[in-house]
């Protein structure tokens, strides 16, 4: 018996590493995970690999997350868990020049954003035929947006805000429209004014102009990295598809298209395929411009 007590403390150890790397990269690599992450937040990851790396990757639920190199062998990466992302741990791979480098466990927690209560025309709760299929060809346009990557960000700098507006705090709540509950909403309404210019938060490059039967007329910006920027129920957009815009650059204009009671700005993020916090993207943005 005293000779198995080693054994068993030793594939306990094994089985509760943070990560395993492969035994070629082991040498000047590490992997630093969050323990948990809250649905809809945007967290920081940190990772080194051995200096001459020329890329690396972190894939989260399948889909790669933005990474940045801050210095030689240095790296950091964002990691956004959904709104409706499946509770509990999920893994990580690390990508080192193409080949599987580390692996890593990260749990995803509920987090309460509350419950919002709103009455709209009930033309929008109800569909026809007509409208259904405007629905689809919106939802089709916008997944395959969404769906875009890019290796490397766009960005340099932290993210600005949108408008000079005050946010409302909306991101998250769930929905209970005309008495029914629906989705939790998905971006941060900002109080504004018909009209009021629209700005880019950061460089980017615009990747659809749609008018949409529930968000209105929807600006897309890809900014590099699998971080794409949603602005909704515009009164018009100052860009087209395939446009590069520049941080602070007035892109679109205020409105109250679609389903709203009144304008504003509907500001979204998506954060390797997960609808993130615009609040919380903004505040790791600048951790990584900065190499935190």
């Amino acid at each position: 018996m005293r000779r198995t007590a080693p054994i068993a403390l030793l594939l306990f150890l094994l089985l509760t590493l943070p990560f395993s790397a492969s035994p070629a990269l082991a040498r000047g690599q590490s992997l630093t995970l969050p323990k948990v992450v809250e649905r809809g937040q945007a967290v920081l990851v940190r990772f080194t690999t051995p200096v001459g790396v020329k890329n690396a990757a972190l894939f989260f639920l399948g889909k790669p997350q933005p990474v940045v190199q801050v210095g030689p062998g240095k790296w950091r990466a964002a990691l956004g868990a959904d709104l409706d992302c499946q509770l509990g741990p999920h893994q990580l791979l690390l990508k080192v020049d193409g080949r599987d480098a580390a692996r890593g466990r990260v749990k995803v927690v509920e987090k309460d954003y509350g419950v919002r209560r709103i009455t709209v025309s009930k033309k929008f709760m109800s569909l026809t035929d007509k409208q259904l299929a405007w629905h689809k060809t919106d939802l089709a346009a916008m997944k395959k947006a969404y769906a875009l990557y890019a290796r490397g960000p766009r960005w340099t700098k932290p993210w600005l805000a949108p408008v000079s507006g005050e946010s409302t705090g909306s991101f998250g709540r769930r929905s209970v429209i005309n008495g029914e509950p629906r989705s939790p909403h998905g971006g941060m309404d900002f109080r504004a004014a018909k009209g009021d210019p629209v700005k880019a938060p950061a460089a980017g490059k615009a990747v659809l102009v749609k008018d949409t039967y529930f968000g209105g007329l929807v600006l897309l910006i890809h900014h590099g990295a699998g971080v794409i920027s949603g602005y909704r129920h515009l009164s018009a957009c100052l860009v087209k598809p395939g446009d590069l815009v520049k941080p602070g650059q007035v892109v679109a204009k205020v409105g109250m298209s679609g389903r709203v009671t009144g304008p504003h700005l509907h500001y979204d993020i998506h954060l390797g395929g997960a609808r993130v916090d615009p609040a919380s993207w903004q505040k790791l943005s600048g951790l990584l411009a900065a190499g935190k």
